[in-house]
């Protein structure tokens, strides 16, 4: 997949995210989206190649990596729980990696080589289903990780092949219609 299409990809599904805000926390040219203040998105760049980081459970990730060549272990990530997505062409947008530990010249102390796949004429491509469904997979995990109080309606998220998180089809009625008719007056719909 292009740089141009993932990064696209990418943010529309993050941004319709219930709750997801986005901030630059590593610095200029790195956004992370949160879920009630905790990441489950990061996008960036290394050495002008378009790199997202995203939550997966240890299971998932491992499947994922053996099976695709654009997915790695998570870029300066817990490589258990985070996979990292790479985009097949360089980005002329992308310019230097700006990163927490990066210094002045961009790329001194970032990745090894070994960490960015190579291009493969036989590889296996990201599908726009397969990031859509990613990046929700990353913000489901996370969310439900927070505490009640702060954890958004996981169950009105919608995979591409129409089922919720937990691999049923998702209730009917919208998520503020079934909470709004719930008797439990203490659920935040409006955000953290």
């Amino acid at each position: 997949m292009d740089a141009r299409t993932l990064v696209e990809l990418v943010e529309s599904s993050a941004e319709e995210l219930q709750w997801a805000t986005v901030d630059q926390p590593f610095g200029p040219g790195w956004a992370a989206w949160r879920v009630s203040g905790k990441i489950f998105v990061v996008l960036g760049s290394l050495r002008g190649r378009r790199l997202v980081n995203l939550k997966c459970a240890p299971e998932d990730a491992r499947a994922l990596v053996a099976a695709c060549p654009d997915i790695t272990e998570g870029y300066h990530m817990n490589k258990k729980h985070w996979i990292t997505l790479w985009a097949e062409d360089r980005d002329a947008d992308a310019g230097a990696t700006v990163g927490p530990e990066s210094s002045t010249s961009g790329d001194e102390g970032m990745a090894t080589d070994s960490q960015v796949p190579e291009d493969d004429e036989d590889s296996i491509a990201l599908e726009p289903d397969l990031v859509c469904d990613l990046v929700k997979n990353s913000w489901v995990l996370v969310a439900r990780t927070l505490p009640a109080a702060r954890r958004p309606m996981i169950d009105a998220v919608v995979f591409s092949d129409g089922l919720g998180p937990d691999g049923v089809p998702p209730a009917t009625g919208s998520a503020h219609a079934l909470v709004a008719g719930s008797s439990d007056n203490s659920v935040n719909v409006t955000g953290p």
